[in-house]
């Protein structure tokens, strides 16, 4: 009974942070271009952690549904891979969303900062000997977290900041835009 809670708390929950990126997303094309600057990294973060909250609570829900080893497979397979891929890439195109006229550039910068953060936690990560990557919802399930899952979460990660910055690379050339 508890976990129909949590879980109806968090659906309602991730319908109002939908709504809200919703009427962000309609501001946005209604703001000027030193609003848009200030807020492009508040932004892009909101939108990363509305995709991660999104697959975090799907996967719980879609878990009552599957067998024990699926769980595993699957919990392990969305926190090392799909979670990470997707926040990325959400983050970049969140970022070039904001910039329109500067979508390519955006996504770059925004791109070197979040890598150069991630360089940072992997070196505490290895320096500290705590694993830090990996995602809650391995906490959730109470799986434990690897070196090689680190391994995974970091060419995920990077792989969804490459493909982030593709698509603002071809949206920028589709609208007739340099960077």
């Amino acid at each position: 009974m508890e976990s129909i809670i949590f879980y109806g708390v968090a659906l309602i929950i991730l319908f109002v942070l939908l709504y809200l990126f919703s009427i962000i997303n309609y501001k946005v094309e209604n703001m000027n271009h030193n609003t848009r600057y200030f807020l492009t990294l508040p932004y892009s973060i909101f939108v990363s952690i509305l995709f991660g909250f999104g697959i975090r609570i799907t996967v719980m829900i879609l878990s009552f549904f599957w067998s024990e080893d699926d769980t595993i497979l699957n919990v392990y397979t969305i926190s090392y891979t799909l979670m990470p891929f997707m926040t990325s890439y959400a983050l970049v195109n969140a970022s070039s969303f904001m910039m329109p006229n500067h979508k390519l550039i955006t996504a770059i910068i925004m791109s070197v900062l979040v890598i150069l953060l991630n360089v940072y936690l992997y070196y505490l990560s290895f320096s500290k000997n705590i694993l830090i990557f990996g995602d809650s919802l391995l906490d959730f399930f109470d799986f434990k977290r690897g070196s090689i899952g680190e391994i995974v979460y970091l060419i995920s990660f990077l792989a969804g900041i490459g493909f982030g910055i593709k698509h603002s690379k071809s949206e920028a050339s589709f609208i007739g835009l340099e960077g």
